[in-house]
């Protein structure tokens, strides 16, 4: 194979989306991607098999500091986890980028602003085709171009509770989407928050960027190639080779330039398996590859009331950030509050197993479900 000019690595919403920005240059690209095509299976609306039995886990353990093994929610497909996302995507709000004190510290300020940033807010809600509306939140920043598909629709029971939020005095709005409703629900009446997507229905790395990206006759997509380790060039200052495996083969690639969109997690185990003169890894000398991860912030709330039946089928429609950039009563911020994809009693029953299937059921029927 001839060497191309660039090489990334990983075709998730990183990866996709800069070969997507690289479409049109001239150069030769070559995105390797570990995993193969999500198939459409009778498992990809079925919330046993994903949520309880694990269907689409992958078939390995991870290690906590302490030593205890666990499975990882990582997925290895073409568009990466973009594929099971909730494909809720919301800019940061303009104070974001100033230096804001929460309940756990001080968040520092960023190297350029909001305003610097905001148009390529909105590049990159015209290339994952979001669905929003602007004027309903408060909080919501300048937009120069409006969002170009209106918002996902409430359900009734969704729309009951909008109503009543906004008697309290509250602000609910409208969450922006990447998500092709018609489509979604043509493919199987399931939420679509942690499925997975064989269609249309969610704009992901693979059905926005990468489809984009891969329009252009200079830019190829490989899969089943897992990097092993990057060969540094004598100077250290660039990558002279890939490493990779691919159908049991050992290959070598030596592109000018190289990309790594593996992961937050992948990457690092990527650069810290490359060898280098002080045995830490590629890109390492402050030794902080790899660590300082954090997972989401957050908790999910059922607001169940045994009186009304939730019979909504996907629900994720709604934010509230009332309480984003303050607790109201101007203190420190609290967060923000949007709603998960409906709850069913199988994925309850794969965090709460002591509790009899039908009492979930119950539970899960009459309940909204938030993500705080």
């Amino acid at each position: 194979m001839a060497n191309p000019d660039i090489v990334i690595i990983g075709s998730g919403i990183g990866g996709a989306t800069i070969a997507s920005g690289l479409a049109g240059s001239g150069a030769s690209i070559l995105i390797l991607e570990r995993g193969e095509p999500l198939p459409a299976t009778p498992e990809t609306r079925d919330t046993r098999a994903i949520f309880v039995k694990g269907h689409y886990r992958p078939k390995e353990m991870w290690r906590e500091a302490g030593g205890a093994a666990f499975n990882p929610g990582n997925y290895y497909y073409v568009g990466g986890n973009s594929k099971f996302y909730g494909a809720v995507l919301i800019r940061y709000r303009k104070e974001d980028f100033s230096a804001m004190e929460h309940f756990g510290g001080v968040s520092p300020a960023w190297p350029f602003s909001y305003d610097e940033f905001e148009p390529w807010y909105s590049e990159a809600e015209q290339l994952f085709r979001v669905r929003g509306t602007l004027g309903e939140d408060p909080t919501e920043p300048f937009h120069s171009i409006p969002y170009a598909f209106k918002p996902v629709a409430d359900e009734a029971p969704i729309a009951r509770a909008r109503a009543e939020l906004k008697g309290l005095g509250l602000h609910p709005a409208s969450l922006p989407l990447g998500v092709d409703i018609d489509a979604w629900l043509k493919d199987g009446r399931t939420g679509w928050d942690a499925f997975p997507n064989t269609g249309q229905g969610k704009v992901d790395a693979q059905t926005g960027p990468l489809a984009a990206a891969l329009a252009d006759q200079n830019i190829r997509l490989e899969t089943g190639a897992h990097v092993d380790y990057l060969e540094a060039a004598p100077d250290g200052k660039s990558i002279a080779t890939i490493h990779y495996t691919q159908s049991g083969s050992q290959k070598k690639l030596s592109p000018k330039l190289v990309i790594l969109s593996a992961g937050a997690v992948n990457s690092a185990v990527i650069l810290l398996r490359s060898p280098s003169a002080k045995g830490k890894g590629l890109a390492n000398s402050s030794d902080q590859v790899g660590r300082n991860f954090m997972n989401h912030n957050s908790s999910a709330m059922l607001a169940i009331d045994p009186r009304r039946r939730n019979d909504a089928v996907y629900q994720k429609t709604l934010m509230l950030n009332d309480y984003y950039l303050s607790d109201g009563r101007g203190g420190k911020p609290l967060g923000n509050v949007q709603l998960l994809g409906k709850i069913d009693g199988n994925m309850l029953r794969a965090n709460v197993k002591t509790v009899p299937k039908f009492a979930l059921d119950f539970m899960a029927g009459h309940a909204v479900d938030w993500y705080l």
